[in-house]
């Protein structure tokens, strides 16, 4: 996900350290508000791999970023001959610059407006001013097959007194998913209630090809009665540092102990991940999650009546209502009696606009079936009326400032994010899997639209292009015909899973080219071919590239 121009990169890693101390199962006396303590562990537990970039490191002065980062010394030997970068983890950027602000290492009219202005005087008082030891430093060095990292592990800035660990990049496909980089601990300090306490990040390198980032490998867990009932409570923040807030807080409440086994089928599980003002369910009762300390140590939840209307975010709530104006002008309000997809964006987004062909599709392949695309842009009026000026994009556009509180009521704190509503307005799918061809498979499947319904859609046209299945993850179609960009190819609406897609063309001979993912492999292949267009209806187009035509 994308919030600002900060890159969150998720990659599915089965990855768990198990630690022989378990919690017994806490018994709770009811009452209004409960308050759940939690232990620490390292490794992910059952939330997904989450990863950043490494933060460079610069002595320049002139560059933006100097005075941000801590400086480094003493480098080990024997790295002359590999290329190597330096780079800083930071748990906590705010109090970082804020310390470094009130401590003269920044400029602060150069920071102050950009990173503080914003926020409320609640969200300021958690700074405090004396300096605040909030990064590691970090080193990666690489030559052919050889691939060094070192981290800063009792943070002196030095590297020369650290223990360098060897690492082999892992292969693409399978190896890519279950690589295990070691764990490292880090000393690092941090804020607790207004006082600089120490503790430690455990961190851990991703050498994948053409990018290393590095990710926190910790979570909370506890186990407790609720109702006669053993849930046990998983606590993640999404790799965002150590701290915690309401903004990454992210729990999950399973029915029995997580284990690795379990990790690819529930890391990206919309329907296990909860968030603050989620709730967690019984046969008896619900409980809302209603805040987290900043360690991730104390859980607060608020019993409710299990009767009581269940309005919010969740999977199987009832939706905030939206109201607004379009960009146009146009009233707008998400009443019942309409399936929908919302659509959290920004043109700024990278990610937002590659999912801009999938909206376009499911937009056009069930608008006859009381279904709409809804978009709502944290973006001028101004920016989105120009970027989807002749890009087909039809359905309404409201901007999230004019829009009061749809933000804070779906819980958007980064970009894309989508919902996927009934026609009763309740959730019924969310986030991840509403990503790529899953956007338009889970509206099909809401709506239980057939798959020789389905079928119809995809191949509209009178020229129907056809691609050998052969294992594909993904295949994009782009040709002189389709000079707005690449279109999406589908194969689940056919039992062979053949990958289809049916164009209106007039007769011709068009250059085309087809880009291809293979199943586990993680590259992109691309094929480049000529295609004579008769013009006539029903022409079909095959295409099997392990023929290699």
């Amino acid at each position: 996900m994308v919030s600002s121009h900060n890159i969150i990169i998720l990659i599915f890693i089965l990855l768990s350290l198990k630690i022989n101390t378990e919690l017994c199962a806490q018994e709770l006396v009811l009452s209004d508000t409960i308050t759940v303590k939690l232990e620490r562990r390292v490794g992910n537990g059952p939330f997904p791999h989450a990863s950043t970039l490494i933060n460079p490191a610069t002595t320049d002065s002139t560059d933006r970023s100097y005075g941000l980062t801590e400086l480094y010394k003493n480098l080990p030997e024997g790295l002359d001959d590999h290329i190597f970068s330096i780079g800083v983890w930071n748990s906590d950027v705010l109090q970082s610059a804020w310390s470094r602000l009130k401590t003269g290492l920044i400029d602060s009219t150069r920071f102050q407006s950009a990173w503080y202005n914003d926020l409320t005087e609640e969200e300021l008082a958690r700074f405090v001013d004396e300096f605040v030891d909030t990064q590691v430093s970090l080193l990666y060095a690489e030559k052919g097959d050889e691939h060094i990292f070192i981290v800063d592990t009792d943070n002196d800035e030095e590297f020369i007194d650290e223990v360098p660990q060897y690492l082999k990049r892992p292969k693409p496909g399978l190896e890519s998913l279950t690589y295990n980089s070691p764990i490292t601990a880090a000393a690092v300090e941090r804020v607790i209630d207004g006082k600089v306490v120490q503790d430690s990040a455990y961190l851990a390198l991703n050498p994948f090809k053409g990018l290393v980032t590095i990710g926190v490998r910790s979570h909370s867990y506890t186990s407790l009665n609720l109702d006669g009932e053993t849930k046990h409570i998983y606590l993640s923040n999404r790799g965002a540092g150590i701290r915690f807030d309401k903004n990454t807080l992210r729990v999950m409440a399973l029915s029995d102990p997580f284990s690795e086994e379990d990790t690819a089928t529930m890391a990206m599980n919309p329907v296990l991940q909860l968030e603050l003002g989620e709730r967690i369910t019984t046969a008896y009762g619900s409980y809302r999650i209603v805040g987290v300390s900043e360690n991730g140590l104390e859980l607060k939840l608020l019993q409710e009546d299990e009767n009581a209307p269940w309005y919010g975010t969740q999977i199987g709530a009832t939706a905030p209502m939206i109201e607004g104006e379009t960009i146009y002008g146009e009233p707008f309000k998400s009443e019942e009696g309409k399936f929908r997809i919302l659509d959290f964006w920004a043109t700024w987004c990278a990610p937002c606009l590659e999912e801009i062909p999938y909206l376009l599709d499911v937009n056009e392949f069930f608008k006859d079936y009381n279904f709409e695309v809804v978009s709502i842009a944290d973006d001028t009026k101004e920016r989105v009326e120009k970027f989807i000026g002749g890009r087909k994009i039809t359905w309404p556009q409201l901007i999230a400032s004019e829009t009061d509180e749809v933000l804070s009521d779906y819980n958007v704190t980064g970009y894309p994010k989508y919902f996927l509503l009934d026609d009763k307005n309740k959730v019924v799918m969310r986030n991840y899997l509403l990503r790529g061809y899953g956007l338009v498979y889970e509206a099909q499947k809401a709506m239980q639209i057939s798959d020789k319904e389905m079928a119809k859609q995809v191949r509209k046209g009178n020229l129907l292009v056809r691609v050998a299945n052969h294992q594909y993850s993904k295949v994009k179609f782009s040709s002189e015909f389709t000079p707005k960009g690449a279109k999406p190819m589908y194969n689940r609406h056919n039992p062979e899973h053949n990958w289809e897609r049916g164009f209106d063309v007039e007769a011709g001979v068009y250059k085309t080219q087809i880009v291809y993912e293979v199943r586990g492999e993680f590259s992109t292949r691309y094929k480049e071919l000529e295609i004579h267009v008769t013009g006539e209806a029903g022409q079909v187009v095959e295409l099997d590239f392990s023929k290699n035509n």
